[in-house]
């Protein structure tokens, strides 16, 4: 029994665990380490697709299941196993459509289990999926598989890689924080619209959350303390749900 015996540590990945270029601080393995020796069980929870994070899971030292699409889906990366995952409903293209025709400039994307399918071209978009090693389609409604995980809308990038909290213009940040408010109303009860980054907007079934996910994650592996770390609007719901919440200093001022 070590100190950290009843709890599950669950950390955002992007600008929590990694710096803001993308890379893992040693100090931040050397601390998970010595919490895992203490009998601590560490993991991820993360808005990154499958696809998207199977690069990123390498090298982590990950035990336990990950929390992936802000909560819709659960993996086992060491046993290659699928442990739960929640889909849209059917009626995700009727809603999408909507959103589409009202804001046409944003490309729109379904993040399934094997790829991302992708409605409006955008290079710097696919350059950046293609380094991660997302394989991206543009196909119609008919042919995309099931199940429909989490959608996305992003304004068009300005690199092959997503921007940063300080390089979004003050336009960009009202227009996506008037989508996310137009969408959490005009479907409420059904959809729920949050922001991991500027100048993107991620659409979940209702009651999908990385909130929910940890706990039950947690209650899963017996563990009676969640810790829950993040940075970003879609970390809130595991921060408030969370027995101890941390953001780091350089956080998105949303949620300060």
């Amino acid at each position: 029994m070590g100190r950290f015996s009843d709890v599950l540590l669950v950390s955002d990945f992007d600008r929590t665990l990694t710096r803001n270029d993308s890379t893992i601080p040693q100090q931040n393995l050397d601390a998970i380490a010595y919490f895992m020796k203490e009998g601590g069980i560490f993991t991820i929870a993360t808005g990154r697709s499958l696809p998207l994070f199977r690069q990123r899971a390498e090298g982590l030292p990950l035990k336990v299941p990950v929390l992936l699409y802000n909560g819709a889906a659960c993996y086992d990366f060491g046993a290659q196993k699928l442990e739960f995952c929640i889909a849209m409903p059917d009626e995700l293209p009727q809603i999408m459509g909507q959103i589409m025709r009202r804001y046409p400039e944003l490309r729109a994307e379904v993040q399934c289990l094997d790829a991302h399918y992708c409605f409006g071209r955008d290079a710097l978009r696919d350059e950046y999926l293609a380094k991660s090693g997302v394989t991206v389609h543009y196909r119609p409604w008919s042919e995309l598989p099931k199940p429909w995980v989490k959608a996305s809308f992003y304004a068009p990038f300005h690199k092959a890689g997503h921007c940063l909290p300080w390089e979004a213009t003050e336009e960009e940040d009202r227009l996506f924080s008037q989508l996310c408010q137009w969408v959490n109303e005009r479907y409420k009860g059904a959809y729920t619209a949050t922001q991991a980054l500027p100048r993107m907007m991620e659409l979940e079934r209702y009651g999908v959350s990385k909130g929910t996910g940890a706990r039950k994650l947690a209650n899963t592996l017996g563990r009676s303390i969640l810790v829950c770390a993040g940075d970003a609007p879609n970390d809130l719901t595991m921060l408030e749900e969370a027995e101890y919440g941390y953001v780091p200093a350089d956080c998105d001022t949303k949620i300060r």
